[in-house]
């Protein structure tokens, strides 16, 4: 029976995940039950070499990957009792985590004649492996542990095991975790000013010089102001205002560019 209450108790660690938080330090209270699996050479004939027990645990976990806890169970034919210290393995945020546990273990039996010695207290040093997983924020923690325990005084040489299902509370509150910070996007682009064109056009007139009327005249009527070259020759006014006399031929090609007259 004890065996099938240590193997259900290891699906049951082993089924939850994994999640990274911060978890707190500081006191904590639990409870636990525990199977006991004795050796047998320790027992007179016909004496039940296994037993169960169900009690409370107090503990402290520092900051780091230490703690240190002491059990009391009792059960129908035994009681036990332990101190142990604990040492976490991976990172502090790890919500599960496995941790080495060595300590002092004492076994009081009810029964004087059970043990093949006589005595009906032991005293042993223990040690084993244990996994611990945080739910929640935290406070609350399962543990499964199981661990070798070898008697010492009287000569004795016996080995037992111990396994361990526990829950305990803490009373602070573990940290939250720090929150992701996504990284900005990159900035846009500066928008890039209109690209200049400059367009020249040109404007070509062909002049009529039976026409008169001067340079004042030929601006008006192409549209083009004064400067560049000379207005064409024959639109100048003469000497005291005189009729201009035409000196090139009658048809004469100007442009007009850029506000100036061009040849």
């Amino acid at each position: 029976m004890t065996r099938k209450i240590a193997l259900a108790a290891a699906c049951a660690v082993a089924s939850v995940s994994s999640i990274a938080f911060e978890p707190p330090a500081g006191p904590y209270l639990g409870a636990a039950a525990s199977a006991w699996l004795f050796d047998e050479d320790r027992f007179l004939p016909q004496q039940d070499d296994d037993a169960a027990t169900a009690g409370l645990t107090l503990g402290w976990r520092s900051a780091g990957p230490f703690a240190l806890e002491g059990h009391y169970g009792f059960g129908d034919e035994v009681d036990a009792w332990r101190l142990e210290g604990l040492y976490f393995f991976g990172p502090r945020a790890a919500k599960t985590a496995p941790y080495l546990l060595l300590g002092y273990t004492g076994l009081a039996f009810d029964d004087e004649g059970q043990l093949a010695d006589g005595d009906d207290t032991t005293h042993q040093l223990s040690a084993g492996l244990g996994l611990a997983h945080r739910i929640g924020e935290g406070r609350w923690e399962v543990r499964l542990e199981g661990r070798f325990l070898q008697e010492f005084g009287h000569g004795d040489r016996a080995t037992d095991l111990g396994f361990n299902l526990g829950l305990n509370y803490y009373f602070e509150r573990g940290a939250e975790p720090a929150p992701v910070v996504e990284a900005a996007p990159p900035p846009k682009p500066a928008p890039q000013p209109p690209e200049t064109r400059t367009i020249t056009v040109e404007l070509r007139v062909l002049f009529d010089f039976r026409q008169g009327g001067g340079e004042g005249d030929l601006r008006r009527r192409a549209g083009c102001g004064g400067g560049g070259d000379e207005a064409p020759s024959g639109h100048r006014a003469g000497a005291g205002g005189a009729t201009p006399t035409p000196s090139v031929p009658r048809r004469t090609t100007w442009i007009c560019r850029g506000g100036a007259w061009r040849r």
